[in-house]
Formats: C-alpha cells, sequence, structure tokens
C-alpha cells in the first residue's frame, strides 16, 4: 500500500506540475520557433511517462486485466519515452545554442546519429514484449536482464553530449549567463542511480518535470535578460554585470569598454521606416556578437549604441577587434543587399582603480564624440585638399 501512495503521490504531482509549466510556457514563449516545439514535445514526453507510470502501478495493485502482460508493455514503453525525453532536451539545446541551418546535411546527418539509440531502444522495447530484453516479469516477480543498462546508459550519454554541446556552443554565442546544468543533470543522474540500485523505486519521471521547471525558469530569466532585437543583452543586464560589489575588482581584472553607436540611424528610419531601421540595428547587434572574443560580452545600451565589455585584454587586442569588425561592416556594405549601409562611431575606456560605472561608461562616450569629430575633420580637409 505504501508504494503504491508513494507512487501516486510522486506521478500525480509531476502531472500537476507539468500542467502548470505547460500552461506558463504557452503563455509566455513563442510556439513559432523549433527551438520551443522541442520543449513542448518535452513537455509531451514528461507527461506520457509520468501517466504511464501512473497507470501501470495502479493496473498492477489492483490486478486489473492481464496486468502481467500490461506490465511488460509499458514498462518497456516508458524506458523509450525515457530516451526520448532525453533526445529531446539535447535537440532543444542544439537549436538554443544556435546551429548554423536545419536543413544542412552536416546537421541532418547528425540528427540522424542523434535518433538511432531511440530507435534500438523502440525496437527492444518490441522484442521485450515476447523476449525478455530488458526485464522479466512473472508472478508479480521483476527480474532485471543485461540489456535494461542500456535503458540507464543511453540518456546519460545524451545528457554527456547536451554538455558538451553547450560548452563549445556558448563561446560562440557569447553567452556570460550559463544554464545550470549541475541543476540539468544532478535530479537526472541521481534519479537513474536509485532506480539502478532500488528495482522497485521510481523516480525518473519526476526527476524529468523537475528539470523541467528549471529550464523553463531559466528561459524566463534568459529572455528577460537579452534584447529580442539585437540579440545581445540589455541594457539593465549591464548594470547588473557592473555590479557595485563587483566593480572594485574590475581595475584588476583588465576590464576595458567599447561604446559603438551605429551611424544615421535616424537618416535610415525617417528615409525606409522604424521596420527597416530595426533590422538595421538587428544586423549591427549580429555582427558585433559574432566578431568579438569569447571572453567579452555586448549589451545594447541605447537606440543606436552598444556598449562591449572586455576582461582580461591589452590595448592592442581591443583595437584588433575594432579592425575586425570594421572589416566585416565593408563586406556587409558590399555584398548585402539592402537599402542602407552600416556606417560605425566607436570610443574606448579603461575601467580605472576607484572608478566607478557611470565615469567609465561616460569616458567611452566623449572618447566616440571626439574619435567622430576627428573623423569629419579628416574628411573635412580631405575635401580642402581636392584639386579645383
Amino acid at each position: 500500500m505504501l508504494e503504491l501512495l508513494l507512487a501516486l503521490v510522486a506521478n500525480l504531482t509531476g502531472i500537476y506540475i507539468l500542467g502548470i509549466l505547460t500552461w506558463y510556457s504557452v503563455q509566455t514563449f513563442s510556439t513559432r520557433t523549433k527551438e520551443n516545439r522541442y520543449l513542448y514535445v518535452l513537455f509531451g514526453a514528461s507527461f506520457v511517462e509520468l501517466a504511464t507510470h501512473l497507470v501501470t502501478t495502479v493496473v498492477q495493485y489492483y490486478n486489473f486485466f492481464d496486468q502481467q502482460r500490461l506490465g511488460i508493455v509499458m514498462y518497456s514503453f516508458v524506458f523509450t519515452i525515457n530516451a526520448v525525453y532525453i533526445l529531446a532536451w539535447v535537440l532543444y539545446l542544439n537549436e538554443r545554442l544556435g546551429k548554423e541551418t536545419a536543413h544542412d546535411a552536416v546537421y541532418i546527418r547528425q540528427l540522424m546519429l542523434l535518433t538511432a539509440p531511440v530507435i534500438l531502444l523502440l525496437v527492444l522495447s518490441i522484442i521485450n514484449m515476447f523476449v525478455p530484453v530488458y526485464f522479466s516479469y512473472y508472478n508479480m516477480e521483476y527480474v532485471r536482464k543485461p540489456g535494461y543498462y542500456l535503458t540507464l546508459i543511453i540518456p546519460i550519454c545524451y545528457l554527456i553530449y547536451g554538455i558538451i554541446l553547450f560548452f563549445r556552443a556558448k563561446q560562440k554565442k557569447k553567452l556570460y549567463q550559463e544554464l545550470p546544468f549541475v541543476s540539468f543533470i544532478l535530479p537526472v543522474v541521481t534519479a537513474h542511480v536509485l532506480e539502478s540500485l532500488f528495482i522497485h523505486l521510481c523516480v525518473i519521471p519526476l526527476a524529468n518535470t523537475l528539470v523541467l521547471v528549471i529550464l523553463v525558469l531559466m528561459n524566463a530569466k534568459q529572455n528577460a535578460a537579452v534584447d529580442p532585437l539585437s540579440g545581445v543583452y540589455t541594457k539593465s543586464e549591464m548594470f547588473r554585470y557592473l555590479d557595485d560589489e563587483k566593480v572594485q575588482n574590475f581595475a584588476d581584472r583588465k576590464l576595458m569598454g567599447i561604446m559603438i553607436r551605429l551611424e544615421y540611424l535616424k537618416d535610415i528610419q525617417t528615409k525606409y521606416g522604424h521596420r527597416v531601421g530595426d533590422q538595421a540595428v538587428s544586423d549591427l547587434g549580429f555582427l558585433i556578437r559574432s566578431n568579438i572574443p569569447n571572453t567579452s560580452v555586448a549589451f545594447h545600451y541605447a537606440d543606436d549604441a552598444f556598449i562591449v565589455l572586455l576582461e582580461h585584454m591589452q590595448e592592442d587586442k581591443m583595437r584588433s577587434v575594432i579592425s575586425r569588425l570594421k572589416a566585416e561592416l565593408l563586406q556587409f556594405n558590399q555584398k548585402t543587399a539592402t537599402v542602407y549601409e552600416l556606417h560605425i562611431s566607436y570610443g574606448s575606456s579603461v575601467f580605472r582603480e576607484n572608478d566607478t560605472v557611470d565615469r567609465f561608461i561616460d569616458r567611452m562616450e566623449k572618447r566616440l564624440i571626439e574619435n567622430k569629430k576627428g573623423k569629419m575633420k579628416a574628411v573635412e580637409d580631405a575635401e580642402l585638399l581636392k584639386p579645383e
């Protein structure tokens, strides 16, 4: 009776939490992106897993129908659903961290390799209904077979692959806010270990639901921190990054800042409209985050202004960042068929000892204005030197 009560509480709690998460996600996150579709696959797989465990427990306890055959079928099905859940988690992570394209041949081959272990588990689940591969179930006695450990090893391998994928992609995406992988892995790994040690324990579905809670909370936090137009972090997030408690350490860490302003934005908006102006800001945001070092973070500071913060950076390296961005802008203007060109002005500053955030930003802006005036003067001088 105690086993039945524990199973009912665990699975019904998981279903209740999952219902709240699904409602919140539908209200908060777009359903148009492939990333969020994978999130809903995670919800679906988790719900099916919880419901299957719940029904199986009740059927076995009350000896409904041919409970021996039903128990084999449902337990076999659960193993496959758990692997589908972990696979969906990896695919979600792959989308979130930005693969190049869903249609490219390399990605399609990668997807086929990733789904192969799940297909194997599905085939073995079907075979297990007739020949014990995962377990045998006779006269209320459940005995594991060597194939059972595949159902533990494959999800763990997916998790490890997800971790590798994250740490490879995070540098490319310039994420300074890391997903809490310990929080993701700990419930799942703990649940798998407990189920491998205690044959009648069933905690993997609830652990998967707890992971979804963490994932949705992190999604909400990330959505609030990232500017949807430019794809870089927001101004408020910059001030959190330059927190007063940490600010005194920045001089030791050789923090440098570059303020980058998109020139002629108001002209673009006046001539072509705000939608085209927004696209120009979006293009510049993409070029900035694609061409800054892995140790740097970009923020959308104002309508036409960005700030890039670089830690442990020498001045010559900072100048190379600007040179690289200028080269990319030149390529963009020459090769991209847009009605506008992207031009920037910039100013940099070093965070000094006993400095404040406001003074640090003010120096960047002052240097930007000085550089812009110098650039305009150089153009005027060149005009004066032109022969009549």
